[in-house]
């Protein structure tokens, strides 16, 4: 479920990037426009950091984004079987190492 959760995050954030991109709007005019600090959006722009829901909201309500509509957008695109699997392979390499 985490795992989903998180798979979900990253692909708004792929969504929130392609549609900040696709307005010409610079990261630092971003950071600007929803006041978080340009290494932050840096950062998820580069999937090294998990946002919180604050703050892609924070960056959704700056491109005038609908981030509900990102979200179902998102979940639909995640397969959930893909998770499932990526956890079961998890768990038999955690026994592999037991």
């Amino acid at each position: 479920m985490k795992e989903q959760a998180h798979r979900i995050s990253m692909r708004v954030l792929e969504l929130l990037k392609e549609a900040r991109e696709e307005r010409g709007v610079s990261g630092y005019r971003l950071a600007k426009l929803c006041g978080l600090h340009q290494t932050t959006l840096s950062l998820f722009d580069n999937q090294k950091r998990t946002p919180t829901l604050e703050s892609l909201l924070q960056i959704a309500l700056a491109l005038e984004l609908d981030l509900g509509q990102l979200i179902n957008r998102a979940t639909a695109e995640v397969p959930a079987g893909d998770v499932q699997e990526e956890g079961k392979r998890k768990a038999r390499v955690k026994r592999a190492k037991a």
